[in-house]
């Protein structure tokens, strides 16, 4: 991902979104090994996603949901990460097209599915053995996520 400025994150959300919107220290990210910019706020019930989606920046925030810590194994649906208690989290967010809806998937919980995939960060829990390569499954992940991204906003 390319370097964001803090106007361009900004503008990526909703008016509405854009008054408790807390960004991070934009210089302290690696932006290289990201796909999308996510943060959790420092509150932990609210989560940001800025993603590129055809050429246009688009800015979800989602409410985190309260998981057990239950040392039960959990997977990211995005990345397929497998993760020990808290590791994942339910993010959920309102559907802005169908009004009733919610969408929602369990993700990695700090939002750092890309760094699990390149290695960078490691899960406390065994990983599932695949035949596929690391570039294989960056190709998956972002499939995934794209498809996250269109039942988020569509």
């Amino acid at each position: 991902m390319n370097q964001l400025s803090r106007e361009a994150v900004t503008n990526a959300f909703s008016k509405k979104q854009q008054k408790d919107l807390k960004i991070p220290d934009l210089d302290a990210i690696d932006w290289k090994n990201i796909d999308y910019l996510g943060w959790i706020h420092r509150s932990g019930h609210l989560g940001y996603i800025v993603y590129e989606f055809d050429g246009k920046l688009i800015g979800i925030r989602l409410n985190v949901e309260k998981t057990l810590n239950d040392n039960k194994y959990k997977i990211c649906s995005l990345c397929l990460t497998q993760h020990l208690g808290n590791g994942t989290s339910l993010f959920t967010s309102p559907n802005p097209v169908r009004k009733n809806e919610v969408t929602g998937d369990y993700l990695c919980a700090n939002l750092n599915c890309g760094l699990y995939l390149r290695g960078i960060e490691k899960s406390e829990a065994i990983q599932l053995r695949e035949d596929i390569t690391r570039e294989q499954k960056i190709e998956r992940y972002l499939k995934n996520l794209r498809r996250f991204i269109i039942r988020s906003i569509t």
